[in-house]
């Protein structure tokens, strides 16, 4: 078990892009559909690892994104308007966090 432990690590040390990636200009062609299938095609296409693990990911639409960006700027564009967001967590991951709701304005 030990080795296919150290095979699935090795794996996922291999995709994760060097920290200068999220900076790089890649090509993006996700199509609009459910968010939580968009994060996982925008993770494949930008070879990152993105935790995308709120089931509430599943029930949202996704707009589409494509084109020439950062990985950033994907990230952010599929998240505009969705109530999410997102922050590196390590080099080549990145986590899908509920934005924070405001507290209502007293008058």
């Amino acid at each position: 078990m030990r080795a296919a432990e150290a095979a699935g690590a090795f794996l996922i040390l291999c995709v994760a892009p060097a920290p200068a990636a999220a900076a790089q200009t890649l090509q993006f062609d996700i199509r609009p559909g459910r968010l939580s299938d968009a994060l996982v095609a925008l993770g494949e296409q930008a070879r990152i690892t993105i935790d995308a693990s709120d089931p509430v990911l599943a029930t949202l639409p996704s707009r589409a994104v494509r084109g020439r960006m950062t990985v950033d700027g994907a990230l952010a564009r599929l998240l505009a308007g969705t109530g999410y967001s997102f922050r590196f967590v390590a080099p080549g991951a990145v986590r899908i966090v509920r934005r924070p709701v405001p507290p209502p304005r007293r008058l």
